[in-house]
């Protein structure tokens, strides 16, 4: 699980590389329009005298180029996850409860104030904010698997998906643009054979498989791997890609992309891997841009990737720690809303 395998990671400053002036306002591209990513970084900073790990939360709006420090949040989790919702003006993030456990939570931007949503769950790894739901990978309490599992804004209520129980999801994907999502994850069964059968040879993965997830019908089975692990995912238009290995990361397995229509499920190969999706995160925005969060030369860092010339264009990096996650979100900030003034570490909160 993403939360068991995340490392305690330090960022003394975060150097933010922005590709276009931040005075210059362009006329919004129809693709781009209303087009930002929501960033999680971690800090480490002195509150007191001691030293604390915060949560900074950015916002790199898509159509002017412009980044944009949304706020810092303390950092109590098992893994640092936020995803800002620019329309509602609000974080979603994971805190921990007074029991120690992972709890949906939502920061309100307008008033400064933190609410705890869920009380049922006790790890979170994804978080998707749309317009009147919050979809996320979450392992409920008592239950061993993470499971997709849906917030409605509107009713303030849960509900999960009709996925097989014991589905363990391992990753999640978001395309702004229609509103897709797709998950993917495997059998907790088949994951204890494969570890029985490691004593005997090899560690081959078990199944994996992909589901298109939507908030007013059942989830929709869109593929299954032949004891193939899924190393990542991503949306365009009506197409899914994902890069599938038959082996751990670490014994340089063979690597396969493919290319899925969602509408007919019609799989194909692709010629090769791209370089930027077997990194685990990656969103198309429009028809020729793609972000994703990977390691060029020494420099770790979300990437915009311009298909037509093959230039890569640093969006933002760290310059002593990690990026913890990002996500490509749809929405515009309410121009008459009264924003609550940023909060820094050590300012009583």
């Amino acid at each position: 699980m993403k939360f068991l395998r995340a490392a305690f990671c330090f960022v003394c400053m975060a150097i933010l590389c922005c590709g276009c002036s931040a005075d210059e306002v362009l006329p919004p591209p129809a693709e781009t329009a209303g087009l930002y990513l929501s960033i999680t970084a971690t800090e480490s900073v002195e509150v007191d005298g001691q030293e604390e790990l915060w949560m900074s939360v950015f916002c790199y709006d898509i159509t002017e180029c412009r980044l944009q420090l949304v706020q810092k949040l303390p950092y109590h989790s098992q893994y640092p996850l936020t995803a800002y919702d620019r329309s509602g003006q609000a974080i979603y993030f994971s805190d921990r409860d007074e029991n120690g456990r992972d709890q949906l939570a939502v920061f309100d931007m307008t008033t400064g104030e933190t609410t705890q949503l869920s009380t049922h769950i006790f790890a979170i790894n994804y978080i998707v904010p749309m317009p009147d739901a919050v979809f996320f990978i979450a392992a409920p309490r008592g239950v061993r698997q993470l499971r997709p599992l849906s917030y409605i804004k509107s009713s303030k209520t849960f509900s999960s998906f009709d996925v097989p129980e014991d589905l363990n999801c391992m990753m999640m994907s978001y395309q702004p643009e229609t509103g897709t999502i797709i998950t993917s994850g495997y059998l907790e069964a088949d994951m204890m054979e494969a570890m029985e059968e490691q004593m005997e040879h090899a560690f081959v993965p078990p199944d994996e498989y992909i589901y298109l997830l939507q908030k007013d019908a059942p989830p929709t089975f869109l593929y299954k791997t032949k004891r193939e692990s899924i190393e990542s995912l991503a949306l365009f238009g009506n197409k899914a890609y994902f890069v599938s290995a038959d082996n751990l990361p670490m014994r340089h397995p063979n690597m396969q992309a493919f290319a899925q229509d969602l509408a007919s499920k019609e799989v194909r190969p692709l010629a090769e891997v791209p370089t930027w999706l077997p990194g685990g995160t990656a969103f198309f925005c429009g028809d020729n841009d793609i972000f994703y969060l990977g390691l060029e030369g020494e420099t770790r860092g979300i990437y915009l990737y311009h298909q037509d010339s093959g230039e890569k264009e640093l969006i933002f990096s760290s310059e002593t720690g990690w990026i913890n996650n990002f996500m490509l979100l749809s929405g515009t900030a309410p121009e008459t809303s009264s924003r609550s003034e940023t909060k820094s570490p050590g300012d009583g909160r």
